[in-house]
């Protein structure tokens, strides 16, 4: 088990966390902040959310939760807690991020197909030349 607690001071205080832990809390902000813009985006827009298939996204963020608390506090395994914190920060964040993508539609603005293939090529990569190459060598696809 690794942890950065001392003895003397209770979990979660302020002069026990190590950086990861500042940055941790750093990280959960910023997906906060672009959930209420996500939120002021799709109210201006005037777009309405459904949900309508959210229990397996709340069954793995409550396993996750459950699994980060217990191994913070409990446990006291800092390694299983930050797994479990990126794990919720990456379900939560193509979540938040998903409501931002539909405004984006909603803007009806012109594709940037061209701009992005220029973009590509200018990295050096190819995505006909790659599928055509994955084709012709398909147990590598």
């Amino acid at each position: 088990m690794t942890s950065y607690y001392s003895g003397n001071m209770r979990p979660g205080a302020n002069l026990s966390l190590p950086y990861q832990f500042r940055i941790n809390r750093l990280i959960w902000l910023a997906i906060a902040v672009v959930a209420l813009m996500d939120v002021l985006l799709v109210y201006l827009a005037g777009l309405r959310i459904v949900l309508h298939s959210e229990r397996n996204f709340l069954l793995i963020m409550a396993a996750c939760m459950i699994l980060a608390l217990i191994s913070r506090y409990l446990k006291r395994d800092d390694m299983l807690f930050f797994f479990c914190s990126v794990v919720l920060q990456l379900v939560a964040v193509s979540y938040v991020v998903s409501f931002a993508e539909y405004y984006g539609a909603t803007l009806k603005r012109p594709l940037m197909d061209a701009a992005f293939i220029r973009i590509e090529h200018g990295l050096g990569f190819d995505w006909l030349a790659y599928m055509r190459w994955l084709n012709t060598h398909t147990s590598m696809a």
